[in-house]
């Protein structure tokens, strides 16, 4: 996406990432588990020192920010952030 962006679109977009890998399933699972370089929620793997995520053993093909606004959002559960 390039800046200046409209945020609802960025919303949009979130959302069918995490649509098509229904990572809102594994949300629901309140298992975590965080290592080194790894976040793992259910069966939604984040590996940060490799920038890998791992959906039921599948891989995903994420854009760098996609990847950095999921390993935040997911490294903080249960936080709301404002739009700043």
């Amino acid at each position: 996406m390039t800046k200046p962006f409209n945020v609802r679109e960025l919303q949009t977009r979130v959302r069918s990432q995490l649509r098509k890998v229904h990572v809102l399933q594994a949300a629901n699972n309140p298992h975590v588990e965080e290592d080194d370089a790894s976040l793992v929620i259910g069966a939604l793997k984040i590996n940060q020192k490799n920038h890998q995520v791992i959906f039921q053993e599948n891989q995903l093909e994420l854009t760098a920010t996609e990847f950095e606004l999921l390993h935040h959002l997911a490294s903080h559960p249960n936080q709301v952030f404002s739009r700043s």
